[in-house]
């Protein structure tokens, strides 16, 4: 807390979006990261995928995903929504058992894919929808109750529960070095293309949350991580001001999904 308001007071950004109102240490923090993710992340993914094969980088993120689908159930049952709590715990089954523990996603080939997931969301059907733009140290874009959601999504996960030395620690790197490996390459092609990547990713992931919510409130859940109608950020938008409308949908296979932006901060 100490380390966020000294960034607040030392931030000073000549931008003033009424739909971000800590902008000033949001830029501090965005600098923090990218100082991070350039000099740090880039060469570990670097070194990483050089010494890795796809496929194996594929069944880790499966299998970290699979872990993560009992957070996921734990949310939907916090969201009484018990229709993907069925589908969740059909997932949880079938790739731990048929997947090799979820080193392969065979209910996603089955025609139950995952969905976008976290007790932020949870706060959100408890009435907690509109919450600011927040960029957390390290974990990236988020929102107030995303910042919130981080100490209850902690001690959702089975890895937090892992004892034994230093296994945990090591399962949690991991799972970090395979999340930073499947989202750099967005983020980098955002940084690459925007006039001003921090609003880029702002937009980005804003208008996202706001097609997540939207979907919750009409559907009862958030949308598939693969969804054809996920949100987009395009030449014409990707540096205007964030709005509290619903994101448009998909029409230029060019445009950059911030779905995988998303997923750089799931909190």
């Amino acid at each position: 807390m100490a380390l966020s308001v000294l960034m607040t007071g030392c931030a000073n950004s000549p931008y003033h979006d009424p739909n971000d109102p800590y902008e000033s240490y949001n830029r501090t923090v965005y600098q923090v990261n990218d100082t991070f993710y350039t000099y740090i992340a880039n060469p570990v993914n670097n070194a990483y995928t050089a010494v890795t094969p796809e496929f194996f980088r594929t069944g880790v993120t499966n299998a970290f995903n699979n872990v993560g689908t009992v957070p996921d159930m734990i949310n939907d049952a916090l969201q009484w929504n018990w229709r993907y709590f069925v589908k969740d715990t059909a997932r949880l089954v079938l790739n731990t058992t048929l997947g090799l523990f979820g080193l392969i996603d065979v209910a996603g080939a089955a025609g139950i894919p995952s969905h976008q997931q976290s007790f932020s969301y949870t706060l959100a059907t408890w009435g907690w929808s509109n919450s600011n733009y927040f960029m957390i140290p390290f974990l990236g874009p988020s929102t107030v109750s995303g910042a919130v959601s981080v100490l209850p999504n902690y001690f959702m996960s089975p890895l937090t529960y892992v004892h034994g030395g230093n296994w945990q620690y090591a399962l949690w790197s991991f799972d970090g070095l395979q999340t930073i490996s499947n989202e750099l390459p967005a983020y980098n092609a955002v940084n690459e293309v925007a006039l001003d990547p921090y609003i880029a990713i702002r937009n980005a992931y804003m208008q996202n949350r706001q097609y997540v919510l939207a979907q919750i409130k009409t559907d009862g859940q958030a949308p598939t991580s693969t969804s054809a109608t996920s949100p987009v950020i395009s030449a014409e938008n990707i540096n205007a001001p964030t709005t509290a409308t619903t994101a448009s949908t998909p029409s230029d296979a060019s445009q950059v999904s911030p779905i995988l932006l998303e997923q750089m901060s799931q909190s």
